[in-house]
């Protein structure tokens, strides 16, 4: 049902402003969580240097970013889940397409620094495979001390486009992953 007077342009726009509004509250306590955890960062850092770090999400952009700033932080072994992944290695040198290519180089400049790095396909909603793949001793690892949870669902809608399904879709890694990881 449409406001009294209004159209279903104008609900359109509404619906705009209150996603635009979601999205930069979003943002702005995005900041405030990562200031947080850069002060709580700051206090335990350098107290596990024999541990391994887990990034769900891990090769998705956010994911990337984070490995990098917890390796410039110290950090020295990451386990880097994916629900893709990555090719073998030994064709990586033949991998052109932009967004798989970024994936590797990042890999590999981390490795460049001396960081061990794991990269696993895994769906971290998945807890049977979860548990089978993320055994460190069969990787030959420390055990995991440190999990950020960057693994999502990407599925942008409109607000009075939104569903139930897509809203499963979008909540299952980050609920069901982030409880059972």
């Amino acid at each position: 049902m449409l406001p009294s007077g209004g159209d279903a342009r104008e609900l359109d726009e509404t619906a705009a402003q209150v996603t635009w509004r979601l999205a930069r509250t979003a943002q702005v306590l995005a900041k405030v969580q990562s200031t947080e955890a850069g002060r709580l960062w700051a206090v335990t850092t350098g107290r596990r240097p024999e541990a391994t770090y887990l990034i769900t999400g891990g090769l998705g952009v956010l994911g990337l970013e984070v490995a990098r700033w917890l390796v410039s932080r110290g950090v020295r072994r990451l386990i880097l889940a994916g629900r893709t992944g990555l090719p073998p290695s030994e064709g990586w040198d033949h991998v052109t397409e932009p967004g798989l290519r970024n994936r590797i180089e990042v890999a590999c400049a981390l490795e460049a620094l001396g960081v061990t790095v794991r990269i696993l396909a895994l769906d971290v909603s998945d807890l049977r495979q979860s548990r089978r793949l993320l055994d460190t001793n069969d990787m030959g690892l420390p055990p995991v001390r440190g999990v950020v949870h960057a693994a999502g669902v990407l599925d942008n809608r409109m607000l009075h486009d939104l569903d139930e399904e897509s809203l499963r879709r979008v909540m299952r890694p980050k609920v069901t992953g982030g409880t059972d990881a």
